[in-house]
């Protein structure tokens, strides 16, 4: 009975605590957290300012492929890639040189914006001042000289899959991978005449991997041991979709400026860039990022921007930021070199049984 009796008053206790708001278990939660920055993000605020900003606007970027989630259990009614695109799009106009490229307009809910102004002007006219003054309209809204089209054309998804297993005597592991590819294309339409100004595409690899291992074993004739761990690791599709739309708008810029559609602040600042855009055009798709990955892993680029910049101006430090990327690409690419020439001069160099049969 006193038993019954603890347990109902632990359960009114527990009970009470959520009434009130409280939960009585918070695991596995999270605090929320800002956005952290993506390699194509950075590249494209660290991009110097255009010398004069350009007015753009989008109405839309969709999900064009209309692809669902893979399932190969059952049908998934949930896409496969985000159905945000325009919103990442704009912040990525914006984010452009550190809002030194573009002037971004609203042109999702065009609607609401207008409806918007519609109820100022009536309100205008019917609630005057008690003076007497007239109230100046609303200013007129910005419009474009550029717009933008495209969406996210394609998800192919189980492009390459693989993985590897082993067990010996009931105990094992095995591991599983899986390869998905999202395309986006984006082009700049002028206003004046429709005609297409650009015109780029980018793709984006999504990796997922799988690790486990288990035990299964019997201990004796009447006991068994089975123990099994594993874990998953999936890039998210979203992130993926952000780093494509990133790098085709600084793509876009890039092959505009080549074009002289625009120009940047410092020419010659702005022709380092467009020549280390050229290089990585021509490299592998994969390598774009790496060079990424190898200033974070060797703190290069860290230990660079901690040297003393008194009296530089951003520019400059731009300009000695790109120098880095530069010598930094040219030393790995010596290492890559020496490396491969290490592997041929030891293909070349006779082995000791080799000697031993010219002997012979």
């Amino acid at each position: 009975m006193k038993k019954s009796f603890s347990h109902i008053i632990v359960a009114m206790l527990i009970l009470s605590s959520c009434a009130s708001g409280v939960t009585p278990f918070d695991f596995g939660s999270e605090p929320p957290q800002i956005s952290r920055a993506t390699y194509t993000g950075t590249l494209l605020k660290q991009l110097p300012r255009s010398k004069n900003k350009t007015v753009i606007s989008t109405y839309k970027f969709m999900d064009q492929t209309g692809q669902h989630k893979p399932n190969s259990n059952f049908s998934e009614y949930s896409r496969a890639v985000t159905q945000g695109g325009l919103a990442i799009l704009n912040q990525a106009l914006y984010d452009a040189g550190e809002q030194g490229w573009f002037t971004v307009l609203e042109r999702e809910n065009l609607a609401n914006l207008v409806q918007e102004r519609n109820i100022i002007a009536k309100m205008r006219q019917q609630y005057k001042p008690a003076d007497g003054r007239s109230i100046a309209p609303l200013p007129p809204m910005l419009y474009a000289g550029v717009i933008l089209e495209g969406g996210i054309v394609s998800y192919e998804s189980d492009l390459l899959t693989g993985g590897l297993g082993a067990r010996y005597l009931g105990i094992g592991g095995n591991t599983q991978y899986r390869q998905d590819v999202v395309t986006v294309y984006l082009r700049a339409v002028s206003v004046k005449n429709g005609e297409v100004l650009l015109s780029v595409n980018t793709a984006k690899t999504v990796y997922s991997a799988a690790i486990s291992a288990g035990v299964f074993k019997f201990l004796s004739v009447d006991k068994l041991l089975e123990i099994e761990s594993g874990v998953t690791v999936n890039e998210p599709p979203q992130l993926a979709v952000q780093q494509a739309i990133e790098m085709a708008v600084y793509s876009m810029i890039m092959e505009g400026a080549m074009k002289k559609i625009w120009q940047f602040e410092d020419p010659a600042l702005g022709k380092e860039v467009i020549e280390d855009y050229i290089q990585r055009k021509e490299e592998p798709y994969e390598d774009f990022e790496n060079i990424f990955e190898v200033l974070t892993k060797n703190n290069a680029d860290i230990n660079y921007l901690n040297m003393k910049a008194e009296g530089l101006t951003k520019l400059e430090k731009l300009r000695r930021r790109s120098q880095m990327y530069k010598k930094l690409r040219m030393d790995l690419e010596r290492q890559r070199i020496e490396k491969l020439k290490n592997v041929i001069r030891k293909s070349n160099t006779p082995s000791n049984d080799d000697k031993a049969k010219g002997n012979n």
